[in-house]
């Protein structure tokens, strides 16, 4: 209806003029993927700023006769497109005009008869890019859109749902739509909390698991955040040597990062997740409505997650982020959407590559060395760890900068928007010697070494061995030692 009033009021020609104008300025200033209308890759100056800005152009060939087909089935009414014959009159004419000019983008796809995601599968197949491990969806509404999600990404089985007691009412709504569609769905209460990720509560979970019928056609559903989803992964990959799970993401900090790849874990007195292992979802629905209610605090440590993968993406996706510091601590919904797109495809696209994390994908350890360290050595219990995160980026930047791997002024700046975001960015003035005891525990020491990730500067991060006597050593000059702020 917007579209067809603009037309009439301003005329194609002016709309046209104005969306080049918006295009452009989108192609300087966004990564990621950029879904145009069907005119406005026919403006010169829209595909010269394509070429110049390095995006890749895919036109998504529809022959006229189909695309007449989804228009008229679409109740969204289109310009100019008032009937079958009218409808396809234009797409006929559209097509001769444009097919040739369109057919110079970097990748053409002849695209009759496939779904969408038939589509999605072969621009990615075309541009060599390594398949997604798992669908993610972000999710508005309350408990009957989300009981309805889950009958379309788990068809058929019963549901076994590990979730956070916490959510009680959210929950019990849900599992209650879901019997009033004929689907069974049990479930087992967990305490959320990093406290919570032990060898007991996860027995529990076995227990309640086998407390009613239960086989390999069924499906294990997280509802909660990250402490959820680790222990309700780690469950269904060792039930019956492995259920299908599906992460339900209603914090922050798990939709941009905990539930997302397939990692599971427990924490030990000896170290953070020492113990887990890789079971990638079924799917992952980040529920956006439950972020209204998420403490401020916890809000602030999933943020710590998205400076991370702003720092691994590069110096656009920073200074977006650093533009957006006021509106995401305001939760203004298009700065959130944006943080949470920028977290998801970065790890989505290491995931992707290295799903065992046995290269790139160990990029996304950025500041957890000693982040995950300082969370074991206070207990698990006076840090969250977005929190911790946030500690150990500033703390791998400067460590980065006294062996002169990281450009002057960088760990300043991401402290100041860490600040910025609520989050704290100063270790705390622990005994040297602790430090080096919870180091040496990391699961990713090698040998006498730590392997450290270093930011030189945003979208140039990398691995690199460090002897642990020089990490120590580093900590001895920074810090006098007290057990006092334990």
């Amino acid at each position: 209806m917007a579209l067809n009033l603009a037309f009439g009021q301003l005329g194609e020609e002016a709309v046209r003029a104005r969306e080049a104008e918006l295009v452009i300025r989108l192609l300087a200033e966004r990564d990621g993927v950029l879904a145009l209308g069907g005119g406005a890759f026919a403006s010169p100056a829209v595909r010269a700023a394509a070429k110049e800005q390095g995006w890749v152009a895919v036109y998504l060939r529809l022959q006229p006769v189909e695309a007449a087909a989804r228009v008229l089935a679409d109740p969204v009414a289109r310009p100019g497109c008032d009937g079958p014959d009218v409808t396809l009159a234009l797409l006929d004419s559209r097509f001769a005009a444009r097919d040739a000019v369109y057919a110079t983008a970097d990748l053409v796809l002849d695209c009759d008869g496939l779904s969408p995601s038939k589509v999605v599968d072969g621009m990615v197949i075309a541009l060599g890019a390594e398949p997604a491990p798992h669908p993610v969806a972000w999710l508005e509404g309350g408990p009957s859109a989300l009981a309805e999600m889950l009958r379309e990404v788990v068809p058929s089985g019963r549901l076994l749902v590990v979730a956070d007691r916490k959510l009680l009412g959210a929950v019990e709504a849900t599992v209650a739509e879901l019997a009033a569609r004929g689907r069974v769905a049990r479930v087992v209460w967990v305490e959320g909390g990093e406290a919570a990720k032990t060898v007991s509560a996860l027995s529990g979970i076995w227990t309640e698991a086998f407390a009613g019928p239960l086989d390999r056609g069924d499906t294990v559903v997280t509802v909660g955040g990250g402490v959820v989803s680790d222990l309700g992964g780690f469950a269904a990959a060792t039930l019956m040597r492995g259920l299908p799970v599906v992460h339900v993401a209603t914090t922050l900090m798990g939709m941009v990062d905990a539930a997302l790849g397939g990692k599971t874990g427990l924490d030990l007195p000896e170290g953070k997740n020492l113990v887990g292992a890789f079971h990638l979802p079924t799917a992952v629905i980040q529920w956006g409505a439950s972020l209204a209610t998420l403490p401020d605090r916890d809000f602030a440590s999933g943020l710590a997650e998205v400076v991370k993968c702003a720092l691994l993406s590069g110096e656009r996706a920073l200074a977006q982020l650093e533009a957006d510091a006021l509106a995401l601590c305001a939760r203004e919904g298009a700065a959130v959407g944006r943080a949470v797109a920028l977290a998801t495809q970065t790890k989505m696209a290491l995931v992707a590559r290295d799903p065992l994390e046995r290269g790139d994908r160990a990029l996304l350890n950025l500041g957890h060395t000693v982040g995950h360290a300082l969370e074991a050595a206070t207990g698990y219990g006076r840090y969250l760890h977005g929190e911790a995160v946030a500690i150990g980026l500033v703390a791998a930047l400067r460590f980065g900068s006294e062996l002169g791997e990281t450009e002057p002024g960088m760990a300043d700046r991401v402290a100041a928007l860490l600040a910025r975001l609520g989050l704290p960015t100063e270790l705390p003035d622990l005994p040297p010697e602790i430090w080096r005891e919870r180091l040496r525990r990391d699961k990713k020491r090698a040998g006498d070494a730590v392997r450290f990730v270093l930011c030189r500067r945003a979208g140039q991060c990398a691995l690199k061995i460090v002897a642990l006597d020089r990490v120590d050593a580093w900590i001895r000059r920074s810090f006098s030692g007290s057990m006092d702020d334990v």
